[in-house]
């Protein structure tokens, strides 16, 4: 059995799209929906490249970073609405029961409000510090 779960900073990053751009917040949550439903979460989530889940189309990246080790990983919804935005959660398979952890809902890009998945920027360090609270 696979558990999902959203950290509070994510639930906060998803508050705040939605005041910014309520199209992408719905498609954004719609696919956590669609995740959480299909029972091939595991695989598609922890391989890099396209797939799918319903009708979204989204590609899976490792977030390199912050080393291998980590288990982090990024979403991003191909061809819909929240596009620009990515989903950054981590994968923890050496507990059981395992669990994907939704760390962060951000914008991609180097302006401030967007992220770069650069480790020593606010919201790197942020995932960072949830993702090594989560694994204490």
């Amino acid at each position: 059995m696979l558990y999902i779960d959203t950290h509070l900073h994510a639930k906060e990053d998803i508050v705040r799209i939605r005041a910014e751009d309520r199209r992408a917040s719905v498609t954004i949550l719609a696919l956590l929906k669609l995740i959480e439903a299909d029972p091939a979460v595991i695989d598609k989530l922890t391989t890099y490249g396209d797939n799918s889940f319903g009708n979204l189309n989204v590609n899976v990246k490792p977030w390199k970073a912050p080393g291998k080790a980590n288990n982090l990983w990024r979403l991003r919804a191909l061809d819909a609405s929240a596009t620009s935005y990515r989903i950054v959660y981590g994968y923890q398979y050496k507990r059981h029961p395992r669990r994907i952890y939704i760390l962060a809902v951000v914008k991609k890009g180097d302006c401030p409000e967007g992220f770069n998945y650069d480790t020593t920027s606010e919201t790197g360090r942020r995932i960072l510090s949830d993702w090594r609270d989560i694994q204490a």
